[in-house]
């Protein structure tokens, strides 16, 4: 019985490997990409992608490798048995990410050196305030004029703009409705004195439907020579 009980799992073992390039083929995928919008409030999302075995061998999800630092995977079947199901489920942790995102997973099985799938993560996080672009910058040979800041609000998440705020010795700011309403407004910035070196910031400052503050910074900067 013991030799019999050996053989047996010896077998099974092997099992695995004698699928080799073919296990690619008999793994049916529901889908291999999700897509999911998080609220303001969430810190996490998870995405599900559903994979069935139709081949009549047992296979084994060996590894699944992120390209991100904030993704992970948890698989509830590791080993898919004959005609059966398992589930992927990937986890995205925003941290302190806003706007869209493509990550992908990819999925390793026993015997193959190489991804036999990759799936695909579009995560989109809201920008409560959106300030366009992000980054003011005046060089020596710039035109010494107000540069344009476009800002828009996600109006269902945020409630309203509390505060611009900005050093008024050494920049001249200007808030505007926006022409072609495409925005929500328009902010004029431009140094005090374009003949001197500057680094200084523009906060936007603004409180959400759940009473958190929010906020937007603009960097601003002048080489003047």
């Amino acid at each position: 019985m013991r030799i019999a009980f050996r053989s047996l799992a010896l077998l099974a073992c092997l099992a695995f490997p004698l699928l080799g390039a073919k296990a690619e083929f008999a793994l049916k995928w529901l889908q291999t990409e999700a897509r999911a919008e998080m609220r303001p409030s969430d810190e996490q999302a998870e995405l599900e992608f559903v994979v069935t075995n139709g081949s009549d061998k047992p296979i084994r999800i060996k590894r699944i490798e992120s390209s991100a630092g904030n993704v992970s995977a948890l698989v509830d079947q590791r080993i898919i048995r004959a005609q059966g199901k398992s589930t992927v489920t990937a986890i995205f942790n925003k941290g302190k990410r806003t706007g869209k995102h493509h990550e992908r997973l990819f999925v390793y099985l026993d015997g193959q050196n190489e991804p036999t799938t990759t799936l695909h993560l579009f995560v989109q996080i809201p920008i409560l305030i959106d300030a366009n672009p992000q980054i003011l910058y005046w060089a020596p040979d710039s035109l010494r004029t107000h540069k344009t800041l476009n800002v828009s609000l996600d109006h269902r998440y945020i409630k309203s703009i509390e505060a611009i705020q900005y050093d008024p010795l050494r920049l001249d700011v200007s808030r505007e409705t926006d022409p072609q309403k495409r925005h929500d407004f328009i902010l004029r910035v431009a140094p005090i004195n374009f003949n001197l070196p500057l680094r200084d910031t523009v906060i936007i400052r603004g409180i959400d439907n759940f009473g958190a503050p929010v906020e937007a910074r603009i960097q601003v900067s002048v080489r003047p020579t």
